[in-house]
């Protein structure tokens, strides 16, 4: 009794994962034909894939190429700014040469700029401690920008009150 019982419940639960299955319950042959029909179409899922990762890899490796010509191309300017900044450094000092419209003539010596001295009067306060050089033909604005605090920039001139010395240099403008 015990064992009719337990063929039973066998039974039955075989009913119920066939119904529940998503396989309809038909003859074995149909089943096996859906599930060539389900590798049938993981395989042309698979090439796909395959094909979308060949496209990948080929993009991958253009990029990487470019970043590889990119860094090439720095390296190639930062040993140019390297030669340059070393020629700069071992090149000598500049000198400002207030007052003097020539340059001594001597090896390596050349006019990097030229133009007026200026800077704010001995007489006003504020404005920059240093001169500026300002060129023989300035490029004026289009517009003009006003603000509520402003300084003024004067021509520079140097005094040396009748040094016998600079006698002829007593009140000359700077250029």
């Amino acid at each position: 009794m015990m064992r009719c019982l337990g063929l039973v419940a066998c039974m039955f639960l075989q009913s119920l994962h066939v119904t529940n299955s998503r396989e309809p319950a038909c003859s074995q042959f149909h089943y096996e034909e859906q599930m060539l029909e389900k590798v049938v179409r993981m395989g042309i899922n698979m090439e796909q894939a395959m094909k979308r990762l060949d496209v990948f890899d080929k993009e991958l490796r253009s990029k990487t190429q470019n970043i590889q010509d990119m860094l090439d191309d720095f390296g190639k300017l930062h040993t140019k700014v390297m030669v340059v900044l070393d020629n700069i450094t071992s090149s000598g000092s500049t000198y400002v040469r207030w007052g003097r419209s020539t340059c001594p003539t001597v090896d390596g010596v050349s006019r990097i700029y030229e133009g007026f001295a200026a800077g704010t009067s001995y007489a006003i306060s504020g404005g920059g401690a240093n001169y500026i050089c300002l060129p023989k033909v300035p490029e004026l604005a289009t517009s003009v920008m006003t603000a509520q605090y402003t300084s003024t920039i004067h021509g520079a001139e140097y005094q040396t009150h009748s040094s016998t010395l600079h006698s002829s240099l007593v009140l000359r403008g700077v250029f």
